[in-house]
């Protein structure tokens, strides 16, 4: 049968060799809440590229930038108001908004190919494992960016 006569769903998720890795995004989003963004970020990013979305270099792009969009706006904070003592509480406040905020995003962008993926007799397999140790983790490894570089602790708010 030629190709231009078969009927494909323009959102379905394309076959992936990772299918295996697949979870439901809410427990990637949940990371970035509990755990932080050093483990959140790279599980959203194999999470599409295991679902096989048609939003995935999107959802990569934006996973990406999260470390940086956190680091913007601590760089506008400062730029605007200055990061007196004070104020530092309250810029930390913005940072976790701006982080969950595009959890958020990437967890909705995602949700719509994984109820698919569900839909066409793909499983999810169930992330809290991963949750519980990222989140035992999560003071070692932000000790440990903690010397790197002040910016990259704000890669595990």
């Amino acid at each position: 049968m030629p190709a231009d006569l078969l009927y494909r769903i323009v959102d379905e998720p394309s076959p992936s060799p990772w299918k295996k890795a697949v979870v439901r995004p809410f427990w990637p989003w949940l990371a970035m809440a509990l755990a932080g963004t050093w483990l959140a970020v790279p599980w959203f990013i194999v999470n599409a590229l295991a679902l096989g979305s048609p939003t995935r270099r999107r959802e990569i792009a934006l996973a990406a930038a999260v470390p940086v969009l956190m680091v913007l706006v601590v760089v506008g904070a400062q730029l605007l108001f200055g990061l007196s003592e004070g104020r530092v509480p309250y810029v930390l406040v913005a940072v976790r908004f701006a982080k969950l905020l595009a959890g958020y995003v990437l967890f909705t962008w995602q949700a719509r190919a994984f109820q698919l993926h569900e839909h066409f007799g793909g499983d999810g397999r169930n992330g809290v494992l991963v949750l519980m140790v990222g989140f035992m983790l999560r003071e070692k490894v932000l000790k440990g960016l903690g010397d790197v570089s002040p910016f990259l602790l704000l890669g595990g708010l």
